[in-house]
């Protein structure tokens, strides 16, 4: 099971503020309410230098010494990395951007590692007998830390939606009124110090959330069946729900962003299978 780590309010606070001496229990009680620029700037060299860390250690997964050679390592990093971004006050709009970022990432990475399976003989209409890999007890209870990763996403970005404060020890958000001098912007950018009442989930947020939800679980789908994925039930299940909370909050009828050109049928078809899991 991955760990709970409330202690990640803990070292955003260190990264972002430079405080030091109290205990974990009282900074984690002490998340601030907004950043100042220089905050902002230390916390964006902190999650850009983390994610960069986390996508090269997946694409060096084989070499000798790397830290994130399991899927274990991988996605005990990437929890505390959600934990801390989900921590980020929910006035600083780079909340949202981190959050889609590092969400694309884990949609992408999770596929590139192995889960462990055992061979099964499968006995054919015709009487063939077929080997077919189904998971075992190792790789389900992997494939359960993956499952917990992305409640951990699912419930998040619930709270980022709805522009609530995240609790990390609950893992659902907590409803706060917003500062004083609240606006809304149509955007957020990586990178850019953005007022400290910037926090609005906006519908190009809301676009790009969808498509990668839609495009993600596609791989996440695919990564499953590969390793015998549909042929547990408990799995099977799981797999539907997959983000289905945020999906519901972000509406199935949310556009996605056109391509270049127009977009062909068998792409239509697979956006429509994929809402329609939540809206029938």
């Amino acid at each position: 099971m991955i760990e709970r780590r409330g202690s990640s309010g803990a070292y955003l606070l260190e990264c972002i503020c430079a405080t030091s001496g109290p205990s974990r229990a009282e900074m984690a009680s002490s998340v601030p309410t907004e950043l100042s620029p220089a905050q902002l700037h230390r916390l964006n060299d902190y999650l850009e230098a983390k994610c960069l860390e986390l996508t090269k250690g997946v694409r060096k997964r084989y070499e000798p010494d790397c830290p994130y050679s399991t899927l274990t390592s991988y996605l005990t990093a990437s929890s505390s990395l959600v934990n801390m971004i989900l921590l980020i006050p929910p006035s600083e709009g780079v909340r949202t951007s981190w959050l889609l970022r590092v969400t694309g990432d884990i949609f992408e990475n999770v596929p590139a590692y192995q889960l462990d399976t055992v061979l099964e003989t499968v006995v054919e209409e015709q009487g063939e007998q077929e080997q077919v890999p189904i998971l075992s007890d190792k790789g389900l209870e992997k494939l359960d830390q993956v499952f917990e990763l992305f409640e951990v996403l699912d419930a998040g970005w619930c709270a980022v939606i709805r522009n609530e404060r995240w609790d990390a020890k609950e893992r659902h958000g907590i409803f706060e009124p917003p500062p004083s001098g609240f606006n809304n912007p149509d955007t957020s950018e990586l990178g850019t110090e953005v007022p400290a009442s910037n926090s609005v989930f906006s519908t190009t947020d809301r676009i790009r959330l969808r498509s990668l939800i839609i495009s993600g679980k596609h791989e996440f789908d695919d990564w499953l069946a590969e390793h015998g994925g549909g042929a547990n039930f408990d799995v099977y299940q799981r797999s539907i729900r997959l983000m289905h909370h945020t999906f519901e909050e972000i509406g199935a009828d949310a556009p996605l962003p056109a391509p270049e050109g127009e977009q062909d049928e068998d792409s239509e078809e697979d956006d429509y299978d994929y809402a329609t899991k939540y809206t029938e």
